[in-house]
Formats: structure tokens, C-alpha cells, sequence
């Protein structure tokens, strides 16, 4: 009998274990709520989390109503049906916690950042946002002049107004020349009746996914998002697939009275769920580190100069450049990625040596980036999204380190081609240039150029 009581404690003590552990494991971990994915890491830091996707992007957009998602999302975070704007705002102030929206072309985004200890309070405000919106017709109003005002800056600056300019003949009809946040015309076109059916239409499910950082044991999440979204309809969203992108060879000029030449060059690149993502990111940072040594300090032809993969369903990259010499610089960038390529294979150690310091560069980068709980809830979205699932976050590093010189030259001259070109500003040029490496061409630019120097 004396056994007894020893039993009972060590019974206790063993039921108490496993949420023990739980309490104090970091991991990251998926479930399903009533028909939704859900990812949860759980971390141990002192803030949190969450970001809730709308899948889609540009693809539930027509050339009608571009903007509307954005839009949308932009005024619900203004008040809800239990917080007006000024108690929202008072709510969030007095936490620390703030809400959000981002938005791209393949994905909308609501999200939440706060400190750990306020997370409850407020996911529930992030919550009522999300599916009690007050929708106010007198901010509807405000928030359309805000969005106008960035959609006039974004077709007016001419370092925004290019991108659009590249993409016309690289885009074509393609979903990816819509605007995710819109244009003047179609954000002065919609009204609340829209915003308001678009919030209806999007509160399914089946066209979310959740992604939460944060301390709380997972059991709690799975009850607070349970208790959230569990009588939401599923609905039936099934995501369309992408076109193939056309990449029209040429070049399209918009000019205007500027102090420089704004050049944008778009070429197609691999699926970001494929190994030659990877291959292509990294040799798209190489290009952007020769590119700069190159043309800002070897020849100082460029105020700024940058090559990048882009992280897109339909994946493509670009060369930008803003230069007094846009036809000798396109000939140079176009030498560049083949110098760099006859590197690769001729002299793959000195190559390696680049590509080790540019990976090191981007991991560093990465884990700096990851202090942030919200990054990773991004990076956890789009990797589930985009990037073959949720998993391959945790291996990105590793992928990028295994790149070798061989990869690089293979990927120059696979995708870094046929590039699509814009140009905005006073320039007049000769498409020629811009249509592929021409060492005849770029000679006799080369002697244009010192000419006009010594005339000056």
C-alpha cells in the first residue's frame, strides 16, 4: 500500500512530460483547419507572427479591376465591426502590435507582428479584421486617394514607370503585366460594393493559407485558429496555372526629359520549385557583382546597375541599368554574361572563388534576415506557395552552397538571353544594341564615345 502514493506521483509526472517539452521545443510543424493549411513554427523569442495568404495573385485580377484585393485589405485594416479606426489604432498602439498588408503578383497578404506576450490579443483583433471588415464608405474614400497617390508616383518617377516599360513586350497579355496594387483608372473605377464582394468571394478556406510564428504551445494554436476560421466556407478555389511567359525580342522606348536613361532588360529563368532556381539565383547574384565592378568603377558608365532572379511562380529575372550611354552599356552587360560564362569553364577555381564569396554574402544576408519573425513567415509562405513546399526553407542554404562553376556557365548561357529590353529617356538609340552581343557595334560605339570625349 505504501507503493501507492509513489505510483500516483510518478503517473502525474509522466502526464506533465510531453507538454513539458512542448512548452519549451522550437520546431516547425503543419495541419489542416477546416480546410485550410496551416504552418506553425514555433519559436522562443519575444515577438510573434502571422500572415494569411490569398493565393492567386494577378491571376484572379482582370485589366478591370486591378488593385481590388489591395485595395481591400488596405481598408479593413482601418476597422472592424468591433473596433473602430481610432480604438483599433488605440489597441494596437498601446501593445506595440501593428497590422499590415503586402501584396506581389503571385499572393495577397494580411499580416500581424507584435510583442510574444500580446500575441492573443492580438490575433482576436486581427481576426475581427479579417472577417468582420467595417468597410467604412468615408475611409473607403481616404484610402483610394492614398492608393491613387502611389499609383500616380509609380507610372510618373521614372525609376518606378520603366519596369512597366521593360514589361510590355517581355509581359505581353500575360497575367504578370497587371497591377497587384493597381492603376489610377481601375482604383478610381472600383467602388465598395466590389471591395465588399471581394471579401465574400475571398473568405474560403480553400484559397488560404495561415502561417503563424510564435511561443504559444501548439495545441493553443490549434484552438485559437480553430476557433477563427472553423466556420468559414471551404469553397472550391483551385489555382490557375501560369502561361508561359512570351520574352518578345526588342526593345520598347518611352521617352521623356530625364537626367539619365533608365534600361530594363527581362529574360526567362527556371520554376522557383526547381534545383535550377537555385543555380540561377546564384548566378544571377555573380552577374550583379561583376556588373557592378564592371560598370561603376572599371568603366563608370552606371549610376546604379543590378542583375536578379526574381522569386515568381513563372520565374524570370532582369539587368537594370541607369546610364548617359544605354547602347554601349547593353553591349557591355551583354559581354559580361559571356566573359563570365567562358570563366566558368575555362577557369572554374577562379570562378568558385566568386561564387563562394556571393554565397557567403547571401547567407549572411538570410540569417540576418531570419531575426526578424516575420520574414520567416514570409519566407515560410512563399516556399510553401512557390518553392515546392514549406520544407525546402529549411535546406535553402545548402542549396545554394552546393552551386558550383559548372552551374553558373550552364545557367549564363541557358537563361541569361534572349533578353527583352525598355528603355525611358532622352536617348535616342538604335534597337540593334539591344538585341544580343555585336562586338562590331559595340567597337564602333567605343570610338563614338571617346570621340565625344575629346571633342569635350
Amino acid at each position: 500500500m505504501k507503493i501507492a502514493p509513489l505510483l500516483i506521483v510518478t503517473m502525474i509526472f509522466l502526464a506533465i512530460i510531453p507538454g513539458c517539452l512542448e512548452d519549451n521545443e522550437e520546431y516547425t510543424t503543419e495541419f489542416m483547419a477546416n480546410g485550410m493549411k496551416v504552418i506553425y513554427r514555433r519559436t522562443s523569442g519575444e515577438t510573434a507572427s502571422a500572415a494569411l495568404f490569398l493565393k492567386g495573385g494577378v491571376r484572379n485580377l482582370n485589366k478591370s479591376n486591378q488593385g481590388i484585393e489591395y485595395f481591400l485589405f488596405n481598408l479593413a485594416i482601418r476597422g472592424s465591426e468591433k473596433y473602430n479606426k481610432d480604438e483599433l489604432s488605440a489597441e494596437l498602439s498601446k501593445m506595440g502590435s501593428r497590422l499590415g498588408v503586402d501584396v506581389d503578383k503571385d499572393r495577397m497578404t494580411i499580416y500581424l507582428a507584435c510583442p510574444s506576450k500580446y500575441f492573443s490579443e492580438t490575433w482576436d483583433i486581427f481576426v475581427d479584421v479579417l472577417l468582420n471588415p467595417k468597410l467604412d464608405e468615408n475611409e473607403c474614400e481616404i484610402v483610394r486617394e492614398q492608393l491613387i497617390s502611389q499609383a500616380k508616383f509609380k507610372r510618373d518617377h521614372p525609376d518606378s514607370r520603366i519596369w512597366k516599360v521593360a514589361g510590355v513586350q517581355f509581359f505581353g497579355s500575360h497575367p504578370y503585366s497587371l497591377e497587384p496594387r493597381g492603376t489610377v483608372e481601375c482604383i478610381n473605377r472600383i467602388k465598395l460594393r466590389d471591395l465588399k464582394e471581394c471579401h465574400s468571394q475571398n473568405m474560403a478556406t480553400s484559397n488560404l493559407l495561415l502561417v503563424i510564428v510564435a511561443t504559444e504551445p501548439e495545441r493553443k494554436i490549434r484552438q485559437m485558429v480553430e476557433n477563427a476560421f472553423g466556420d468559414l466556407p471551404e469553397g472550391n478555389y483551385k489555382e490557375g496555372s501560369l502561361p508561359e511567359i512570351p520574352n518578345i525580342l526588342g526593345l520598347n522606348v518611352e521617352q521623356r526629359k530625364t537626367a539619365t536613361n533608365y534600361v530594363v532588360g527581362y529574360w526567362k529563368g527556371p520554376d522557383p520549385w526547381s534545383e535550377k532556381y537555385y543555380k540561377t539565383q546564384v548566378t544571377a547574384q555573380v552577374l550583379n557583382y561583376y556588373l557592378s565592378y564592371l560598370l561603376r568603377e572599371e568603366i563608370p558608365l552606371a549610376y546604379e546597375v543590378s542583375a536578379a532572379l526574381q522569386n515568381k511562380a513563372e520565374g524570370y529575372g532582369y539587368l537594370y541599368i541607369t546610364t548617359i550611354e544605354p547602347e554601349l552599356a547593353v553591349q557591355l552587360m551583354f559581354a559580361s554574361v559571356s566573359q563570365l560564362a567562358l570563366i566558368s569553364f575555362y577557369y572554374p577555381d577562379a570562378m568558385q572563388d566568386l561564387i563562394d564569396s556571393v554565397v557567403y554574402t547571401m547567407e549572411t544576408s538570410y540569417y540576418s534576415s531570419k531575426e526578424s519573425v516575420l520574414y520567416q513567415a514570409f519566407n515560410l509562405g512563399w516556399f510553401e506557395l512557390l518553392g515546392g513546399g514549406w520544407e525546402n526553407e529549411e535546406n535553402y542554404i545548402n542549396y545554394l552552397k552546393s552551386v558550383d562553376a559548372k552551374d553558373v556557365g550552364s545557367s549564363l548561357s541557358r537563361w541569361v538571353k534572349n533578353v527583352s529590353f525598355g528603355m525611358l529617356g532622352p536617348a535616342r538609340v538604335d534597337e540593334e544594341y539591344f538585341l544580343g552581343l555585336n562586338p562590331e557595334l559595340a567597337q564602333k560605339k567605343i570610338s563614338q564615345v571617346i570621340s565625344k570625349k575629346q571633342v569635350r
